[in-house]
């Protein structure tokens, strides 16, 4: 078994070298041998599996579900469930590239709630269009302080709305269907498929809101800055 490959999965996905060759000795991967590489696949499931452990919910028992038929190993590299692999470009690369100091990029992640990335660190997918929206930003005459302002409350919504939506999730829909005697894998299937719903009526939300804000601004001028100048003096 290439220990490169152990390594490189392990920088891939986040988690200790360690932690792969626990997954392997369970079955959940496969040992390569030679040269041959892990690939996103693989990231993929390492990191769902690192995430559900996290959770509460052991690689041990997951693995004893695909033992005995109630869950498919192949269906946790489904696309719904492969997370975005970093890439070669590092952050100061993409900095360096869109004109945007690193700084300023790391205030940004620790704005919206994340760690703010290392200079060397590979960006993921996405990563690119983060920077994209703090340019557009600035480009359009923002500030620093008011965007990264703008961006914690969209960073803070989304964390309390998945805070709602997994209490209820949990609460209302999950237990009650464990009750009546669905399988694990029944669960699962169902709760990426309402989460791929509800993410789709969000985003429908989220525009309506925008467009509502928007009339009201047209049909609510602000006042003139001198309001005193033309309002009676009421302060007696």
């Amino acid at each position: 078994m290439s220990s490169h490959s152990v390594q490189e999965l392990a920088n891939q996905a986040e988690v200790s070298p360690e932690y792969v060759l626990r997954l392997i000795e369970l079955g959940a991967l496969e040992p390569k041998d030679g040269d041959v590489a892990y690939g996103s696949a693989e990231s993929g499931r390492v990191r769902l599996l690192h995430a559900w452990e996290e959770a509460g919910l052991s690689a041990v028992d997951i693995m004893e579900l695909v033992r005995v038929g109630e869950l498919s190993i192949s269906w946790l590299d489904g696309p719904a469930i492969t997370r975005a692999m970093r890439l070669e470009m590092t952050f100061e690369q993409l900095c360096s590239e869109e004109e945007v100091p690193v700084g300023i990029v790391q205030a940004l992640y620790e704005a919206i709630g994340f760690a703010p990335p290392e200079p060397t660190d590979r960006i993921r997918a996405g990563d690119r269009e983060l920077i994209d929206l703090l340019r557009m930003f600035f480009a359009a005459g923002a500030g620093e302080g008011p965007t990264l302002r703008l961006l914690r409350v969209y960073a803070d919504s989304l964390r309390r709305i998945a805070m709602a939506e997994a209490e209820l999730y949990e609460s209302q829909i999950e237990e009650p269907q464990r009750r009546s005697g669905r399988s694990e894998r029944e669960l699962i299937e169902f709760g990426i498929d309402t989460g791929s719903t509800s993410g789709s009526s969000i985003r429908s939300i989220t525009r309506r809101s925008r467009s509502s804000v928007r009339a009201s601004s047209r049909r609510c001028p602000s006042p003139p800055r001198s309001v005193s100048s033309i309002s009676p003096d009421i302060r007696g």
